[in-house]
């Protein structure tokens, strides 16, 4: 039975082997046939090639299914024509579409899949999932593309992608693996160390942090573990290492000024995550909202508002509306919409914003019961107003743009307008879900900044909050408030 790495060099690129001359550091990862591997990289170092070569070798070696999965449908059909189609010897691929998405390679079957595509993934059984690009995928279907190993004696998974944010996906994965970094040894000092841009690049030249003289990026190096006891094999792949890519190009991309080109050097050129300035609330700021002399009461008198966010159980926020902002007097979690009506009684609820999905039939069970005092919330991509409506069956609803709305969450905790019981600690899991999401800038296919929230974890706290935010202004629409909301009716 021939390795991954016998296989790649005999059936891929034969006498060129498989270009280790100019990728090193890529050597030991194909000899690496742990069961799961996570890959925190760079972009263009060879590393999706290595994914393709693993998933042709398990079909042919194990006779196994290999699910491949890519942020998108379209991008995954983009790599199928392009990389994966011609390796099986169709000359003409753009002629082969009904191929994209199957092939049978030896006694196994590749399934090439995109993440945005929930009913073909949950099709699929699968003993080796490949992950590519993890970070861009649409993250509610990532747990779901795990079950698909549930029926294999293999259960291998290779996690690979360019990283984005702190503590989220391939990121997040690669801190809980055994961290193997490629050291090189400098031949003038012996100093092992791991290749870094702000640290090696001086002067445009690559040199070493101790002596600081030139060292050769592309000499043969050392992948040294930081954690050996853990099981979960991790590497982190940099493209200084890379002979592919000149000095002068790494200066020029880190000369770059806005926001998302900075962003765009930490995560594809250098292969590290960073959170953009200012685009995330943290504990601090969250804590600096208590009113130390504060405790949420059992029952309330005047009237307030409430936002409610749908998931396996309902995550409520309810408020009474002060000078100084929207002060809590419940925040919590209850298991049906039973419970739920009897919070609407026992705090004068006189609005409620309610996520709409997944449980619209339940929802508007719940806005029947109250009507007048429920609203059913529909997040709109392009819409800057937040917009009252009616459904055609009668509904009251609001429609309004996710970013927007999470901007006016987080601004309301920046300037101290959320406020919130002294024990507000106590509460399970309340500050993790509202420091859940990182805001990220990226750009258009015109080269515009486009900016949204991504949550690293469950945040259903935050988007309750947001929609008692949604209630306060839509509740509040004639009076002057400080937001950057504007309600309308349409």
């Amino acid at each position: 039975m021939l390795s991954l790495y016998t296989w790649a060099r005999s059936h891929v690129l034969k006498d060129k082997i498989m270009g280790f001359k100019k990728y090193r550091i890529l050597e030991r990862i194909y000899k690496d046939e742990s069961p799961q591997i996570v890959i925190m990289k760079s972009a263009q170092i060879g590393i999706s090639e290595l994914c393709v070569n693993t998933a042709l070798w398990f079909c042919e070696t194990y006779g196994g299914n290999v699910l491949y999965v890519m942020p998108t449908q379209g991008q995954m059909n983009d790599f199928s024509q392009a990389r994966v189609l011609p390796r099986l010897g169709y000359d003409e691929p753009k002629k082969h579409v009904a191929k994209m998405g199957l092939q049978k390679v030896g006694r196994g079957y590749f399934y090439m899949r995109g993440s945005d595509s929930r009913n073909q993934i949950i099709t699929v059984d699968a003993d080796l999932l490949i992950r590519d690009e993890l970070d861009w995928m649409t993250t509610e279907h990532i747990p779901m593309m795990e079950e698909r190993l549930g029926a294999s004696e293999f259960k291998w998974k290779r996690d690979v992608s360019t990283p984005t944010y702190p503590d989220f996906g391939i990121d997040k994965a690669f801190s809980a693996s055994d961290q193997h970094r490629y050291l090189i040894k400098c031949p003038h000092c012996n100093k092992h160390q791991e290749l870094d841009f702000w640290e090696n690049l001086k002067g445009g030249k690559v040199v070493c942090v101790k002596c600081g003289r030139e060292l050769d990026r592309t000499m043969v190096g050392e992948w040294v573990p930081g954690y050996p006891s853990r099981n979960l094999r991790g590497y982190k792949v940099n493209r200084l290492y890379s002979p592919l890519t000149t000095v002068e190009n790494l200066i020029t991309a880190s000369e770059k000024t806005s926001e998302s080109e900075i962003q765009t050097f930490y995560n594809f050129t250098l292969g590290i995550s960073r959170s953009p300035k200012g685009g995330k609330v943290g504990r601090d700021l969250i804590l600096a909202c208590r009113d130390m002399e504060y405790l949420m009461p059992e029952v309330h008198k005047g009237i307030t508002t409430m936002g409610v966010d749908v998931g396996a159980v309902l995550n409520v926020r309810i408020s009474q509306h002060t000078p100084q902002g929207r002060r809590a007097v419940y925040i919590g979690i209850v298991k049906t919409f039973g419970e739920l009506r009897g919070l609407m009684k026992q705090f004068h609820v006189g609005l409620c914003c309610i996520d709409a999905l997944p449980e619209t039939r339940k929802a508007k069970e719940f806005a029947k019961a109250f009507e007048g005092k429920v609203k059913l919330v529909y997040f709109s991509s392009q819409e800057e107003l937040v917009k009252l409506k009616k459904s055609d069956d009668g509904y009251a609803e609001v429609h309004c743009a996710r970013t927007q709305l999470l901007d006016e969450v987080m601004a309301e905790f920046a300037e101290g307008r959320n406020i919130l019981p002294r024990n507000v600690e106590e509460i399970e899991d309340y500050i993790n879900q509202i420091t859940a999401n990182v805001r990220v800038i990226s750009q258009d296919n015109q080269g515009r900044d486009k900016v949204k929230w991504i949550a690293s974890s469950p945040d259903h706290y935050l988007f309750a909050e947001a929609y008692d935010v949604l209630a306060a202004q839509v509740k509040n629409k004639h009076k002057v408030l400080p937001t950057m909301l504007t309600v309308v009716e349409n």
